[in-house]
């Protein structure tokens, strides 16, 4: 494998060897347990450019309760004017993912952790993992990987991190499966989710993807349990489900939880992109109704080619939304980049509002190219008509993966 990568110049001589060195004892583990066939293989790693390959474990639901789903309710609650708590949606390593090791990963964490704490000391950070918080980079074995391949040596030194804002009754599931939930105040409730059991290119989903850790069947039970309870719900996650980079099975359900809990999930804010945008969901009937969005507002780090940003948001009173930049190639200073009401011209920022903006976007281009500039965060984007303009206006349509059909009517 060195030789081939070397041969065919797909890296450095240095990365070439790095990588096969850092990779080489996971793609034994796995290829060891592993029951598909290279068909079977090519399915889940490439989706649909393999054609539609059977998989016995991909095709696989949650069970939703017999409680009937509630009315949807009116999205409005009093406003607050306060910057209340910080949402951290992972990756804090750098991509050199030829040269890192365990140790790198636990130091970058330890940093992060101490940096937090002094520069916010009063205010508390919800976190979530991000693919790059593993070492080899997406290596994240579920719990039935109990031997030398186990990840508990992150989870554990997470746990560590992330109990400096969090209460001990989150500690079980971050041991176990990297994800928690936690009360933020009277009637409002935050879950993070571990997203790399949907990540396709988690070689261990491999052995069997059904629902690692069962996270979401017990994201079925908090979200069912907070509907009793009249509680909103913010959700916060690294890979944003509607991407290929989730695994269909598991992306699907995804959706479907979501259409089922709408009036009580409030906000769902996501990463991994480093680009700024969003993706609508839609209910699992006609999908012609915008029943949530999920948030992508980009990145601090520049990786590749962008601004560092940050995002704002306020949840109460008419939903603010602005989203700060700063040019990397100037002083280190921030500027508001632009408000999401003002500049799109939206009403509010409910589902409905973001679904028509993309179909405002695919009429009017001048429009979309301002959003093509916001979704770089203001550094110079390259070229987008055409194709790239559909394909963008799809990927903000498309809040669950390998689904053509929600792309129709913006191909048409």
């Amino acid at each position: 494998m060195t030789l081939i990568c070397k041969k065919f110049d797909i890296e450095d001589d240095k990365v070439c060897d790095d990588v096969i060195k850092e990779y080489k004892d996971e793609f034994i583990g796995v290829a060891l347990r592993l029951v598909l066939s290279p068909e079977e293989v090519c399915g889940i790693l490439l989706g649909n450019n393999c054609g539609t390959p059977y998989d016995p474990n991909d095709l696989w639901n949650v069970t939703l309760p017999s409680t009937p789903k509630p009315p949807l309710t009116p999205r409005v609650l009093p406003k607050v004017n306060i910057f209340d708590v910080v949402y951290f949606t992972g990756d804090i390593p750098p991509h050199n993912v030829w040269n890192q090791s365990k140790g790198d990963q636990i130091s970058a964490l330890q940093q992060f952790t101490d940096l937090s704490l002094k520069y916010l000391p009063k205010k508390p950070i919800y976190c979530t993992l991000g693919n790059h918080e593993s070492a080899p980079v997406n290596s994240f074995p579920p719990p039935y990987i109990n031997d030398k391949d186990s990840i508990s040596w992150l989870y554990e030194a997470v746990a560590d991190s992330w109990k400096n804002w969090l209460p001990q009754e989150t500690m079980p599931t971050i041991k176990s499966g990297g994800f928690y939930t936690v009360k933020l105040g009277d009637k409002f409730r935050l879950i993070s989710l571990n997203m790399n059991y949907c990540n396709n290119m988690n070689w261990w989903l491999l052995i069997n993807t059904t629902d690692p850790t069962g996270q979401l069947q017990w994201l079925v039970d908090t979200l069912q349990q907070s509907e009793d309870s009249k509680e909103k719900v913010h959700i916060i996650g690294h890979i944003h489900p509607g991407g290929g980079s989730c695994l269909k099975a598991w992306s699907w359900n995804y959706y479907r939880i979501v259409n089922r809990y709408e009036s009580t999930i409030a906000g769902q804010y996501f990463g991994h992109s480093h680009t700024d945008w969003y993706e609508v969901f839609y209910d699992d009937v006609t999908f012609k109704r915008p029943t949530s969005v999920l948030y992508i507002p980009g990145s601090v780090t520049t990786f590749t080619s962008l601004n560092p940003g940050f995002r704002i948001y306020e949840n109460d009173g008419m939903y603010q939304n602005s989203s700060w930049a700063m040019n990397r190639s100037n002083k280190p200073v921030w500027q508001k980049e632009y408000s999401a009401k003002e500049t799109y011209g939206l009403k509010t920022l409910f589902p409905e509002d973001w679904s028509e903006l993309i179909y405002r976007m695919k009429a009017n281009d001048t429009l979309f190219q301002t959003f093509h500039r916001h979704y770089y965060k203001m550094a110079t984007p390259p070229s987008c008509t055409g194709k790239c303009k559909t394909d963008l206006l799809c990927d903000l349509k498309s809040g669950r993966s390998h689904d053509p059909a929600l792309c129709v009517d913006i191909q048409s």
